[in-house]
């Protein structure tokens, strides 16, 4: 790994690559990969689950969650990701996140996203 590689941490700009399915070798939920693009640790609660497995990642780098419907809240807090409210909601799930990008954010994008989250209250935006 290269040293000087952009790590995924605290208020760094995340862009990910998702896919999703009902299985971890079968990402039949979200076929093509859809971006999704975040300021990483801003939740008034902390880091969250979601953001806790991309920690210290880099661009490339791929991790696949299993998900249960009743983990969903509690994985992404604060964290909305429209990909996954799907028509059809599976008991559980995989999502495969591969980091596509890492960027310094801009003080304003990270107060615009500090807003969104603080009038989010206690993991609503999670609940899909």
């Amino acid at each position: 790994m290269n040293a000087a590689a952009a790590k995924a941490d605290v208020l760094k700009k995340i862009t990910l690559s998702l896919q999703a399915g009902d299985a971890p070798d079968s990402m039949n939920l979200i076929e093509k990969p859809h971006r999704f693009e975040f300021i990483f640790g801003i939740g008034g609660q902390g880091i969250t689950p979601f953001e806790y497995e991309l920690a210290n990642r880099i661009v490339g780098e791929e991790v696949t969650y299993q998900i249960k419907r009743e983990q969903m809240s509690a994985m992404f807090q604060h964290l909305h990701i429209p990909a996954l409210n799907f028509p059809i909601h599976p008991g559980t799930f995989y999502l495969r996140a591969k980091i596509a990008e890492i960027q310094e954010a801009e003080p304003r994008e990270v107060i615009r996203a500090m807003a969104v989250s603080a009038n989010c209250g206690d993991g609503c935006c999670g609940d899909h």
